[in-house]
């Protein structure tokens, strides 16, 4: 097949340049043409091999890859990845019948030791599974586990159940995703003073968690979500914030706070707070923001596509924005009838 192949290609070849391949008075034609093929074929043999020799490697890394335990290889457990986590040994990890703490704890430790090295995560992981085996009685063992947080915040709210009360709410300030739970079952309530101290302690809180406090309107609630702001702002929690009956001027105080503290901060956070902070006409905020909108880091692409609608609702400009800014910095003024940064006359 493959010398028939040759044959032919040669053959054409040879039609295309109007020249018959076996003319008389042209020697060797056809001795060429079997070197030619002889080597091909050589090649051919050798890559062969090559891969059958990948393919029983690979075959008997698949037979030795043993279940991960507590006490196996580092380097065992990095094999046969995906996103970094071993799901090859993550599918072999099984719970004892009617387990002990004991038993609960190894299998924890060997969840958490096939995922080392993991670098994306979903709800939809296999380690999230693998903890809903636990049994709801386990529960207070999964949360105090330090080894897997991000997979017990996903499979945390999918294991409470109403027994699990006192549970949650002693804990919620430790698993922040045991919100889902406190809101699930109507435990706002009685959860009130972990909330607001979550509120006045804590960073990067889930979404729910300022809401259920909002919904109350309650003087001390309001109080501490005015606390938070100061600290830890970002442009949802704000759009919602700006439109609630919480006092939209100690707002704006806790704004302006968190953008003196949070400019000088990493880049996500600098510019979240800048997105706020600029609808109170903080110039070094509208700064920021264009210097973000001129950035060439990817990874900044969404928070561009944030700023790019504020700026043009906010901003009096004619043409390109950016080019618009860069001409008219020195003269920029905000003027606080129209709400905009306008050009000073």
């Amino acid at each position: 097949m493959k010398k028939s192949f040759f044959i032919i290609l040669c053959i054409s070849s040879s039609l295309i340049y109007g020249q018959a391949p076996f003319e008389t008075g042209q020697k060797n034609d056809m001795e060429f043409l079997k070197s030619i093929i002889l080597r091909m074929d050589r090649k051919i043999d050798r890559l062969t091999r090559k891969v059958d020799a990948l393919e029983k490697q690979l075959k008997e890394e698949d037979d030795s890859d043993e279940e991960v335990s507590t006490t196996g290889s580092f380097f065992t457990s990095f094999t046969r990845r995906s996103n970094g986590a071993n799901t090859k040994a993550l599918s072999k990890i099984k719970l004892k019948k009617d387990p002990t703490e004991s038993d609960v704890l190894a299998y924890l430790q060997k969840i958490s030791l096939a995922s080392n090295g993991q670098n994306s995560y979903s709800p939809n992981d296999i380690q999230v599974t693998l903890l809903q085996k636990i049994p709801a009685k386990f529960l207070e063992q999964v949360v105090n586990y330090q080894g897997l947080q991000i997979h017990t915040n996903y499979a945390l709210p999918l294991m409470v159940k109403k027994e699990h009360k006192d549970i949650v709410i002693q804990n919620l300030i430790k698993s922040h995703s045991l919100i889902k739970s406190v809101i699930k079952f109507g435990w706002i309530d009685a959860a009130w003073e972990q909330l607001k101290m979550g509120l006045n302690s804590q960073q990067h809180l889930p979404r729910e968690w300022v809401t259920c406090i909002l919904q109350k309107n309650k003087e001390d609630g309001n109080k501490a979500i005015i606390s938070y702001a100061s600290r830890s702002i970002n442009l949802e929690l704000f759009n919602t914030l700006k439109y609630s009956k919480i006092s939209q001027e100690e707002l704006k105080k806790a704004i302006l706070q968190n953008w003196k503290i949070k400019q000088y901060s990493h880049q996500w956070e600098a510019s979240q707070s800048a997105m706020c902070a600029v609808h109170y006409g903080q110039l070094d905020a509208l700064e920021r923001l264009m210097r973000l909108l001129n950035s060439t880091d990817q990874n900044s692409t969404y928070q561009k596509q944030q700023a790019l609608p504020i700026l043009m609702k906010l901003v009096q400009y004619q043409g390109d924005i950016t080019e618009w800014y860069k001409a008219n910095k020195s003269k920029i003024i905000f003027d606080e009838s129209l709400k905009k940064f306008i050009v000073k006359a």
